[in-house]
């Protein structure tokens, strides 16, 4: 899947399947498009066959629903142009969530590995740089989803006939039109320029390929073509990473989930603390963080203690990542082992050269939008030479700062095993070929499998069991 540079038309549609586009209820489309970008990300980069993705099922359908019934805390308003609902759903670790698997009471299979904002522009001045990043970004990672607003999606700025939309940047302005709806961006093309029953037209030809979220009954089955002059076209996020689940079995976290928001500290370092408790061991693995600015830079630390003032260091990052775009990203850490009843936290300095600095925060609120206190005692800021406690900064808010983790894995060498089943069974490992049995909490064999590597063993249902091994060594995952 490598594509010439100036391709005249690209769509992802013709190297992998996608599910067909959804209806959504209310303002959810931003729901629905960031769904299904995520789902034709994970499709194209699988298509890559490399090894580095997991393979694509057709049939699994992210579920736009569940990110729905998770966001902002019950927020009661609710702008189907925020991305950001989408952004802190990814973050919280709640999801994604496939259709017909949305037990809560399940840690989640999968997590977003990296969310970014591409800088855009729909000036005159910047929109052929603009083009070109999302063009980039399609052919990088298969689809971006997109804000606009839906004035451009009814006449006299769209063309039924030819499923085209077109409103000029300074009509938009002279509306004063906010983003209001989202899409999925999948393709392109530079010589589309059917706008005929269009009282204005666009200046120049060419066309983002857009899904749309009200079924396939509207557009052509769901998709239909926007100018690149666009004037409502804003934000573009690229899912850059695949729906990562080898990095981690949880997420640390005690955050309330919210909608995205950000407050300026008024300079271009600060260092945020987050505290995590730890009763069972776990191996770190990664951390989560937030950036509002392009090239922030960033250095980070696992410590031992509950507050600033109490740490050892366990495990430093490599010294000053930059993570070139705004969003959230999970970025590798060097692993460490926590003993179970150990504290830790977690230390990251943000550094944005000249820029003032916006920590981006996880804003609680309730069903009657009725702000929601932040964790006390939890989270720590530093800045302007003194600490201060999260909740006296930001009351109503917590920090996006995740900590992606293994869990502890019992070992034995065919003794048994006391482990407690998930919905779907036992997850095992094996470093050599082995027969593994598993037996029930009253001593009757209930299973049996043959394991050369990593398997789940299926359970007649949840409960606790004993697994053993015959051959080799055997590790329950808890």
């Amino acid at each position: 899947a490598v594509f010439p540079v100036d391709a005249e038309r690209w769509d992802v549609r013709d190297y992998v399947t996608l599910p067909d586009p959804t209806t959504q209820s209310g303002n959810t489309c931003w729901a629905h498009a960031s769904a299904h970008a995520v789902m034709a990300n994970w499709a194209y980069l699988s298509s890559l066959a490399d090894g580095s993705y997991d393979e694509y099922a057709p049939d699994s359908v992210l579920s736009a629903e569940h990110m729905v019934a998770h966001r902002a805390y019950n927020n009661a308003v609710e702008n189907g142009g925020s991305v950001d609902y989408a952004i802190a759903y990814y973050a919280s670790g709640q999801g994604p969530r496939v259709v017909n698997a949305q037990d809560d009471t399940v840690d989640a299979k999968y997590f977003v590995g990296s969310v970014n904002k591409l800088p855009y522009s729909n000036a005159a001045s910047a929109l052929s740089v603009s083009i070109a990043l999302v063009k980039a970004a399609l052919k990088s990672y298969g689809a971006v989803s997109v804000v606009l607003n839906t004035a451009e999606l009814q006449s006299p700025y769209y063309d039924a006939v030819n499923h085209s939309a077109y409103m000029s940047v300074d009509k938009a302005a002279s509306l004063s039109l906010a983003p209001n709806h989202a899409g999925v961006i999948v393709g392109y093309d530079d010589d589309f320029n059917d706008f005929g029953n269009l009282a204005e037209k666009p200046s120049s030809p060419g066309a983002w390929i857009v899904e749309d979220s009200y079924g396939t009954s509207r557009h052509v089955s769901g998709y239909y073509y926007l100018s690149y002059n666009s004037g409502t076209l804003a934000e573009p996020v690229a899912y850059i990473n695949r729906i990562e689940r080898a990095v981690a079995d949880t997420i640390m976290t005690k955050d309330r989930l919210g909608a995205c928001g950000q407050a300026s500290l008024g300079n271009d370092t600060v260092t945020l603390f987050s505290y995590y408790g730890n009763p069972n061991g776990v191996d770190v693995k990664a951390m989560g963080v937030y950036t509002t600015q392009l090239n922030t830079k960033i250095e980070a630390a696992v410590v031992k203690g509950g507050s600033p003032a109490t740490t050892a260091w366990l495990s430093l990052s490599e010294k000053d990542t930059v993570l070139a775009l705004p969003g959230y990203h999970v970025v590798s850490m060097p692993s460490v082992s926590v003993q179970a009843g150990d504290s830790i936290g977690l230390m990251v300095q943000y550094e944005t050269v000249n820029k003032s600095n916006l920590v981006l925060a996880l804003e609680a609120t309730n069903s009657s939008g009725t702000a929601v206190v932040s964790n006390a005692g939890d989270q720590y800021m530093y800045y302007n030479k003194s600490w201060y406690t999260g909740k006296t900064a930001f009351p109503t808010a917590n920090f996006i700062m995740k900590l992606y983790c293994k869990n502890d894995e019992n070992e034995a060498d065919g003794a048994g095993l006391t482990a407690w089943s998930v919905a779907d069974g036992i997850m095992v490992r094996t470093d050599e070929k082995a027969a593994v049995s598993v037996y029930d909490a009253n001593g009757r064999l209930v299973a049996v499998a043959d394991v050369d590597g990593e398997a789940l063993v299926k359970v007649p249902a949840r409960g606790v069991y004993v697994v053993a091994s015959c051959g080799g060594a055997v590790k329950v995952i808890k």
